[in-house]
């Protein structure tokens, strides 16, 4: 069962006392009895404005991922496998293997547990019908009747932003089915993930393209003056087409000027 721990930290399998040791609850129930699935990390903010900064949600499928997932439920003998990053209100799915839903809402995301825990844990959830904080879930009584699953945590610029995550809709209450060296594997394949998520912010990538734009104007502005002269009325670059001179060391001071923009 998830609940029973280990003596030894090195144990990577999530129980609930990790996730009350992190500082949370383990109710999915609000108090007017409404299921309202796992609280908000306390670094929410901060982990809603990194997830956006990277500018993958709504994104075309990416092949890598989708690859990914597919290898993903062979490896583990398991239907579906997922890449799941939790939004503010909804849970979307950057690549999927064998589920038809794009996305859900983030109250019946399983994956939304996975960024409670401290240590990175991986969630495993053997038979969601038994499970107090998923037996109520909506994905578990209804849709596609989730009742095996295990997610690890993506973990991007120290917050976590969902999970990869493999679902069965058969229990596996053996303890071998999932152990703790599969977790260990999940855990390393939600790393090349991570990685793979692991992109620059839009304001560096808006940073980048000012300086190329103003590397294009100043390349412009040299080769301008390089031909017309420099505006000061001397005419020293710009010489009559018939003087050979004059048109050698305009063509010279262009190329200059064409190195030192490159060089700005």
């Amino acid at each position: 069962p998830r609940g029973r721990r280990a003596m030894s930290d090195s144990r990577i399998i999530l129980a609930d006392e990790d996730i009350r040791r992190s500082g949370y609850g383990v109710d999915p129930f609000d108090a007017a009895g409404r299921y309202v699935g796992a609280p908000l990390p306390v670094d929410e903010d901060a982990r809603l404005a990194t997830l956006r900064s990277k500018f993958v949600l709504d994104t075309a499928p990416d092949v890598t991922l989708d690859a990914l997932v597919a290898m993903c439920a062979e490896i583990f003998h398991v239907p579906v496998a997922l890449v799941s990053l939790v939004d503010q209100h909804r849970q979307w799915f950057k690549a999927k293997h064998n589920f038809e839903a794009n996305a859900t809402g983030r109250a019946e995301s399983f994956c939304a547990w996975t960024m409670l825990c401290d240590d990175r844990k991986v969630l495993v959830v053997r038979d969601a019908t038994t499970d107090a904080m998923f037996k109520d879930n909506p994905l578990v009584t209804d849709g596609p009747k989730i009742r095996f699953y295990a997610g690890a945590p993506l973990v991007v610029d120290d917050v976590v932003f969902g999970s990869i995550c493999l679902i069965d809709y058969e229990k596996h209450d053996a303890p071998a089915f999932f152990d703790e060296a599969a977790a260990a594997r999940l855990r390393a394949i939600a790393r090349v993930v991570s990685s793979h998520l692991q992109k620059p912010s839009y304001t560096k990538w808006l940073g980048a393209a000012v300086d190329t734009v103003r590397e294009g104007v100043l390349l412009l502005e040299h080769s301008l003056v390089g031909v017309f002269g420099d505006g000061d009325g001397d005419g020293a670059r710009s010489t009559p087409a018939n003087d050979d001179d004059g048109a050698t060391q305009t063509q010279t001071q262009t190329r200059r000027d064409r190195e030192t923009s490159r060089r700005v």
